[in-house]
Parts: C-alpha cells; structure tokens; sequence
C-alpha cells in the first residue's frame, strides 16, 4: 500500500495539526529507524488504517482523531515500539500489533 506521507530513513519530523480525509492507502506510513512525533492530526474516512508503523520505528502517535473505515486505525509491525497514546479512534480493537512490534504501552524512546 501506498502512504500520503512517507516518514523513513532516521528522521524526527513532527507531523501536526494536519487533516488526512479518504485516503486509499495509509495516511502515514514510518519505517526505517525514524522517530516522529504524529500529534493532533485528524483522519478521516481511510479505506486502510490511517497510520502504520514498522521497521524498528519508534516516535510519539498522541492526540489524534482517527475516524477509519477500515478495522483497525493504528498498525505496528516488524518490531515497531512506539508510544501512542491519547488519540481518539473509532473502530475497536483500534491498534493491531502484529510481527513482533512492541504494544502501544512501550515507554517513549
């Protein structure tokens, strides 16, 4: 699947205030060993789950609304172990955690 934005390499940019609204694919898709902070960002009416985190990434997913029409609004995998925390999210369970990625309690890096 394809991302609206890609946030990869060792990066720490902070992602805010943004409103993502029917995305075909992700809306935000981390990787590599990046650390962003995705806060206060509103998603809209995706058709996969608006953010996705993987390849050893880490960063901050807080106060976010995710109203998704997909089942699962936040994916973490291949050992992704972000802190998320405080979003709002419409679908339950609202955060899969699959190939070994770190739950959602993970302590901030």
């Amino acid at each position: 699947n394809h991302a609206a934005v890609w946030l990869g390499g060792s990066t720490r940019a902070h992602l805010r205030g943004n409103v993502f609204s029917g995305s075909a694919g992700f809306a935000v898709a981390v990787a590599g060993t990046a650390r962003p902070t995705i806060e206060g960002n509103t998603f809209r009416d995706g058709a996969q789950p608006a953010i996705v985190v993987q390849c050893h990434a880490r960063g901050l997913i807080r106060g976010n609304t995710i109203v998704s029409l997909a089942p699962i609004c936040i994916v973490l995998r291949e050992r992704a172990a972000p802190f998320v925390d405080g979003n709002t999210l419409s679908v339950a369970p609202a955060l899969a955690a699959v190939d070994s990625a770190a739950s959602a309690a993970a302590a901030h890096p």
